[in-house]
């Protein structure tokens, strides 16, 4: 009796499957595992975008407090030259108040004072670094008004000064 193995055609299809099978396993896990590292990129990139928005969000809010102790300090740091500066809340606008007492100059030499207390002005928002944002309500703009709220000076669409007296 001769006692060789002669593999059959089915255990032969057996181990072929048997190996497709655990190829396809290994290709599949691999995928599988990708996908999840993917997804585990994608969570941490929005979570640290989250975190970024949060930290912009308050330090918006803190420079915006800041800037507007700043505004509540400009009548006494300008000699009385401004006698009053604020957010106008309606049109998120920074107001400073000229005193009266300027307007009786002449145009030239009110436009050379309007001119001063708005680089003045801009001078504390860069300090504060304050930009335009809607969800804080910081000012995007920045008007130099004479105690009636005529607009005497104003930032121009080139965000340089623009007076408007003339």
């Amino acid at each position: 009796m001769n006692n060789e193995f002669k593999p059959n055609k089915r255990g032969f299809k057996i181990i072929i499957l048997l190996i497709s099978l655990f190829f396809f396993s290994t290709n599949y896990m691999a995928v599988i595992n990708q996908k999840n590292e993917e997804n585990a990129k994608q969570e941490s990139k929005k979570k640290m975008d989250q975190e970024v928005k949060e930290a912009r969000k308050k330090n918006d809010n803190k420079n915006l407090s800041q800037y507007k102790k700043a505004l509540k300090s400009v009548p006494a740091n300008s000699n009385n030259a401004i006698t009053d500066a604020y957010i106008e809340k309606e049109s998120i606008t920074t107001i400073a108040v000229l005193n009266d007492a300027a307007l009786g100059y002449r145009s030239s030499e009110l436009k050379n004072i309007a001119n001063s207390e708005f680089n003045a002005m801009e001078n504390i928002e860069n300090k504060y670094l304050v930009r335009p944002n809607d969800s804080t309500n910081t000012p995007g703009n920045l008007e130099i008004r004479n105690s009636s709220g005529e607009v005497i000076a104003k930032r121009g669409l080139t965000c340089g000064f623009k007076y408007k007296g003339e």
